[in-house]
């Protein structure tokens, strides 16, 4: 069902030559969509009373995300449902873990 909605929406160029997002409302549809197919196929969903809230923020923060190098949360079922939506539209943003993003920057730091 998820690979189906993925045809669906097809392959879409979401940035320019300068890396900057372009066509933002198809791109809010494509994630909202993609996470509400998670939804219903219950991949990694939230569960309680607070679910529908956080859905709302969760869908907020992948779109806000796609135009920084990391999405960072602490959220093991966020993240995975945020790594495989972003692989699908083939956005570049790196799903991390808060320990990941602090071994990325030490990485980063060394280089210097």
């Amino acid at each position: 069902m998820f690979k189906a909605a993925c045809s669906l929406i097809g392959e879409q160029k979401w940035e320019n030559c300068s890396g900057r997002v372009e066509n933002y409302n198809s791109l809010n549809g494509a994630i909202n969509s993609l996470f509400k197919v998670l939804n219903n196929l219950s991949f990694k969903r939230d569960k309680g009373d607070r679910k529908i809230r956080s859905s709302t923020y969760d869908i907020e923060h992948i779109i806000y995300a796609v135009i920084s190098d990391y999405f960072v949360s602490d959220d093991g079922n966020l993240r995975e449902r945020t790594a495989l939506i972003y692989k699908a539209l083939d956005i570049k943003t790196l799903v991390l873990s808060p320990a990941q993003l602090v071994s990325k920057l030490n990485q980063l730091d060394a280089l210097e």
